[in-house]
Order: structure tokens, then C-alpha cells, then sequence
């Protein structure tokens, strides 16, 4: 068997087997799940999510089933991964105001602007390089009208048609590019964090001395507005800014 052949024989082999494992995995950890032995159900999701197998669903569970053991702060980030996937998920949504409501009593978060969260589920529809894809065909429509417009005499469109089309299918490319962009974003944020494992002072200004402006407990989400150094500006979900200190933050990102 030449060297090529004794690689792809073991490649196989090794796909096979983490397919096999991750299956086995996933169907335990559902069954764990389903009967209510959360505390199962979340180790068996957190190993097969150390493995590489990423989903919806398995972010999904994964966060609930931590919510369900009172581990917020897992909850809270895992929950925000599956929520990327899926924006206008309502049971993910729910389970993550509820976490928010755990957190504290007074802890009133700024609402989403509707549209805004209309925009993302529909952004989230289909692929952002499925976006990027349509809004250069139609892209490609609006160069191929203007050009029958300023240099073809014999059109195949009166210019009445092309006119409108032109303009309806730059709109068009527009609106699936910036569907594209914002997806691609959602995908890609780099400055939102969860709150791990203790709460954390914010301060006013970036030293120690400086006044406690509120704490935050673990499983709160914060966006990192500026760094000096070890310190970190970030804005908290009720709009607040302040300075802290820590290493104990886990970034939202798939």
C-alpha cells in the first residue's frame, strides 16, 4: 500500500471515528437532557464542544443545561453563541432574559430597537456569502443596464424598462451586500464578553484608587469600549461605562 493510500485509509479512519464519538455523544447527552440530569447533559455537550462539534442546538442546550445547574456565567455565554446562530430564537431569548433577571433585581438592560433585531433575524436567514453572492449578481445587472443605456443602441429593454430596473436592482445589491456585512459581523464580534466566574469591580477611571461605580456578577455580558494597558473600558448592558480590572471575561464568538 503506497504512502498516499496508507494516509487516506487513516484520515478516513480518524473522520470516521470522531463522527461516530460525536454522534454517541450528542445522543447520550440529548437523553441526559430530556430526562433532567442537566448536570450529565452539560458535561457530555462541554466534551463534545471540546472536540470541535459546534451547532446551534448544542450551544442551546449546552447554556440552558447550565442554567439549570446555577452556573450563570457558562449559561450566559453559550446561551449568546446560540443566539448568534439564530437571532430571533425565542426559547434562547428567554433563557437569556432569565439569566439577566437572576442576576439582579435592579438590573434594568437597555431594550433592542426593534428593527434592529428585525434586521438580524433576516440577516441571519441564509449565509452572509450567500448575501455577498446575490448582491454582486444583481450588482452585475445594474452595470450590465447602464451600460445598454449609454452605449447599445439596440437595447434589449426600451428605456422605460431599463431605467427602473437599473436603479431596483442597485437597490437590491445594496441592501443583500449590507445583509452580508452585518451578518459577517454577527459572526465576527470581538468586543463582547461574559463574565466569568467572580463578580468584578467597574471603576470610574482606570486605578484602583478610583470610585466603585456598580459590580457585576458572573454571567453579565459587557462590550469592551477601550484598553490602557491591563485596564479595560467596557459598557455595560444598562448603557453604563466604567474601568475594570480583570482577566475573567470570556469572549462571544464561534
Amino acid at each position: 500500500m503506497s504512502r498516499i493510500k496508507r494516509f487516506s485509509l487513516s484520515s478516513l479512519l480518524i473522520l470516521v471515528y470522531f463522527t461516530s464519538f460525536g454522534s454517541a455523544v450528542l445522543q447520550d447527552a440529548a437523553t441526559a437532557f430530556e430526562n433532567g440530569a442537566y448536570k450529565k447533559s452539560a458535561t457530555l455537550y462541554q466534551s463534545a464542544h471540546d472536540e470541535g462539534l459546534n451547532s446551534f442546538e448544542l450551544y442551546h442546550n449546552l447554556g440552558t443545561s447550565y442554567a439549570k445547574n446555577g452556573q450563570l456565567d457558562l449559561a450566559r455565554l453559550y446561551l449568546e453563541k446560540a443566539f448568534l446562530l439564530k437571532p430571533g430564537h425565542k426559547a434562547t431569548a428567554n433563557n437569556i432574559k432569565w439569566i439577566k433577571t437572576e442576576l439582579s433585581e435592579n438590573f434594568a438592560p437597555l431594550p433592542e430597537f426593534y428593527p434592529k433585531t428585525l434586521w438580524k433575524i433576516t440577516a441571519s436567514a441564509i449565509p452572509h456569502k450567500i448575501w455577498n453572492y446575490l448582491g454582486f449578481i444583481f450588482l452585475c445587472l445594474a452595470a450590465y443596464c447602464l451600460w445598454q443605456l449609454l452605449f447599445y443602441r439596440r437595447r434589449v429593454l426600451s428605456k422605460k424598462l431599463l431605467v427602473p430596473v437599473l436603479f431596483l436592482s442597485l437597490f437590491i445589491a445594496i441592501l443583500f451586500l449590507l445583509f452580508g456585512y452585518s451578518r459577517s459581523n454577527q459572526l465576527n464580534i470581538f468586543k463582547e464578553y461574559v463574565i466569568l466566574e467572580k463578580s468584578i469591580e467597574v471603576l470610574s477611571n482606570p486605578e484602583q484608587s478610583a470610585e466603585i461605580l456598580q459590580r457585576l456578577d458572573p454571567g453579565a455580558k459587557v462590550e469592551l469600549a477601550n484598553e490602557l494597558g491591563e485596564w479595560k473600558e467596557i459598557i455595560a448592558e444598562d448603557g453604563s461605562k466604567g474601568w475594570i480590572h480583570s482577566s475573567n471575561l470570556a469572549k462571544i464568538e464561534l
